[in-house]
């Protein structure tokens, strides 16, 4: 039965508590310079988007999730919104493929795994 159902459990449940658990960390607990443009204004949204992400519980990631995001950034500029200080985040329970972290050398994506998450900045 487990085998079956397991798919659904980590789609409906695991998933979506994972990416809270994202969502609270990059607020709370990420160190100032992860996202430098964020600290101070976590109370509330200042009317410019500072970041945006992308959670994964049991995938790897790699560029494709990135250029995603750039998508997701693109749409929401078209729509009206201040993205000129957003940033790019990664963030995955089963790690992330060599062209995401060379993207992230290169300061276009910030990759947080769990270690990060747990005990890391």
């Amino acid at each position: 039965m487990w085998r079956r159902s397991r798919t659904v459990f980590d789609s409906w449940v695991v998933g979506p508590h994972f990416a809270q658990i994202c969502r609270d960390w990059a607020l709370r607990f990420a160190a100032p310079a992860t996202f430098p443009t964020i600290a101070g204004r976590a109370g509330g949204r200042s009317g410019i988007l500072l970041s945006v992400g992308l959670a994964r519980w049991n995938e790897v990631m790699d560029v494709h999730h990135q250029e995603r995001l750039r998508h997701i950034l693109t749409l929401l500029d078209a729509r009206g919104e201040d993205v000129s200080q957003a940033g790019s985040a990664c963030y995955s329970g089963a790690g992330f493929g060599p062209e995401l972290r060379a993207a992230e050398e290169r300061g276009e994506v910030v990759l947080v795994s769990l270690d990060r998450l747990y005990h890391g900045q």
